[in-house]
């Protein structure tokens, strides 16, 4: 996470040089979030049935009722570990630069709408990691709604009521 952290964070001399850095740190990352975890498999379905361990606290984790395997809400091995490497991404990259990230797309997006050419890998690539990097099993749309859509919709009215009026002032009713 850190040497990621160091890349995300040097790569700001454009919005495109930070998506495309950005998209790449996070597909690594979430590739070692994929497989990572297998490693702690053993040991996971051991220790979760009866842990209280204060480092699970707060972090959306919870032991499974007596019984039910640790794997039973989603049918995936290691969660606990998946959850909580997808915190520290988040703790450690994507709150530092989410305003940026979301910034840059959105540039992107209204460029699209007015007809210039762009990358388009980089709006997909960053609003796949914002769908991806949910850790809470309740609510896995949560980071991409709460951020990635809201300042979508926010653009989209703001370029639309920049483009209504600017059409109503040029050709009027």
């Amino acid at each position: 996470v850190r040497q990621a952290e160091i890349r995300v964070m040097a790569s700001h001399r454009s919005d495109d040089e930070l998506l495309k850095v950005y998209i790449a740190e996070w597909k690594i990352y979430y590739t070692f979030c994929s497989y990572l975890p297998i490693a702690f498999k053993a040991i996971t379905n051991i220790t979760v049935p009866n842990n209280n361990s204060p480092c699970l606290v707060g972090k959306g984790i919870h032991s499974p009722p007596a019984g039910k395997p640790m794997s039973s809400n989603n049918n995936h091995d290691g969660e606990i570990v998946r959850s909580l490497m997808q915190e520290q991404w988040n703790d450690d990259i994507f709150e530092r630069i989410k305003v940026q990230l979301q910034s840059a797309a959105m540039a992107l997006i209204d460029r699209e709408r007015i007809g210039e050419a762009f990358d388009s890998q980089l709006v997909i690539g960053v609003r796949e990691s914002y769908v991806c990097s949910s850790y809470k099993p309740v609510d896995p749309l949560s980071i991409y709604r709460e951020n990635f859509e809201n300042s979508y919709v926010l653009a989209a009215v703001r370029f639309y009521k920049n483009q209504t009026a600017e059409t109503l002032q040029n050709q009027g009713i």
